[in-house]
């Protein structure tokens, strides 16, 4: 796959600089310079810089200033993790130049597109993924005429001479061009994430003694090519997982025996004379009268209905005399196995989630629980 990269001009646009500058000392970053640089790399960009310095045709400083300056660069970038400038190339030279040596128009001197088509060629980069960021229009001009896009840094609407290609977008600094180039980048040819290495300063372009472009750099032997992750079989989806349903304990359901009513006293409730239940009460006998009960209204009623009334009596004399027993062995008993039950069930629902231990002391408070229901009904069978 084909290698990116963003081509940056230096004064302006990754340091602060308004005229010439050879010394290292007054080297000053711009503000997220290093931070836009880190993340261009993470998006899979090389960094390239390229710079005219015909300060160095002037007679105001040299190569070896040119080269210390951007020294100075890569050691105040290094603090940021993957902040790495690949290559530096420059061009000392200059139509209107103090030194003789300097003194022509070079095709690496922006507009010109040496510089960038010669980092295309030493680097094997990509054109169509390329792009050019600088803060003056003959950036973007050198950036069209080397097939790349453009970037122009500019805090007002430049203005663009007719027959000039605009930029892909103006903005104020290197931040918010890395912010656009993420946006834009090509996806369908995304590079792969360029990490580690070290910054290489280029010579400048050769003298006129020389040929104009120098020697590209011995090809690398590229590393070997990694399986495509699409390469891989495709597992499907396993199918999420169903919750399981919550635990809730189990609940024994108290058996109810249906037993009599006793009554609040020995004596019958009778009804008021004119209601119906009235009618249902007969007269007594002296026996009757002997067991306190009070005498009967007059009206008169049959043999069964007295026949009735007398079993409510008898039965309601054997419950009074069960209740004034002292002491009975089954009452006892079924008291103590209905707290065992209560203590198996509290121990099986402290130990729900092992289902042996809980499966195990539920089935003892269910035995538990029926012999306290056996134990109860032979004591009112008595």
């Amino acid at each position: 796959m084909a290698n990116r990269a963003v081509f940056l001009d230096r004064d302006n646009t990754l340091i602060h600089n308004d005229g010439d500058l050879g010394d290292p000392d007054k080297v000053v970053l711009i503000q997220g310079a290093a931070s836009a640089i880190a993340s261009l790399r993470g998006l899979g960009y090389r960094i390239v810089v390229v710079t005219n310095q015909g300060g160095v045709a002037r007679g105001k400083y040299t190569e070896a200033d040119v080269d210390a300056v951007h020294q100075r660069i890569v050691d105040k970038l290094k603090p940021t993790n993957n902040a790495i400038v690949d290559r530096f190339y420059y061009c000392p030279f200059h139509p209107e130049a103090v030194v003789d040596e300097y003194r022509r128009e070079h095709p690496w001197r922006k507009p010109a597109p040496g510089m960038l088509l010669q980092a295309i060629e030493d680097l094997n980069l990509d054109p169509a993924g390329c792009w050019m960021i600088g803060d003056q229009l003959r950036d973007v001009e050198a950036g069209h005429a080397a097939g790349v896009r453009s970037i122009l840094l500019s805090k007002t609407r430049p203005v663009i001479e007719p027959g000039v290609a605009p930029p892909e977008a103006v903005v104020a600094n290197l931040v918010e061009a890395t912010r656009v180039i993420a946006q834009r980048r090509n996806d369908r040819d995304s590079a792969k994430i360029h990490s580690g290495g070290e910054s290489a300063i280029v010579d400048p372009p050769p003298r006129p003694t020389q040929p104009a472009n120098t020697p590209p750099e011995p090809p690398q032997s590229p590393a070997p090519p990694k399986s495509p992750e699409s390469d891989k079989p495709q597992t499907p989806p396993s199918e999420p997982r169903k919750p399981t349903r919550p635990f809730k304990p189990w609940t024994i359901q108290p058996v109810v025996v249906p037993i009599e009513k006793k009554p609040s006293s020995t004596h019958p409730v009778v009804a008021p004379p004119d209601s119906p239940a009235a009618e249902s009460v007969d007269d007594f006998d002296d026996d009757a009268t002997s067991l306190d009960v009070p005498p009967p209204p007059p009206p008169a009623v049959t043999n069964d209905q007295q026949v009735e009334l007398l079993r409510q009596i008898v039965r309601q004399l054997k419950h009074r005399h069960a209740d004034h027993g002292d002491f009975s062995l089954k009452k006892m008993l079924a008291a103590v196995f209905q707290m065992l039950a209560v203590g198996c069930v509290l121990f099986a629902l402290f130990n729900y989630t092992d289902a042996v231990t809980f499966l195990q002391w539920m089935a003892g408070g269910l035995l538990s629980q029926l012999c306290v229901i056996t134990l109860l009904i032979l004591h009112w069978q008595e």
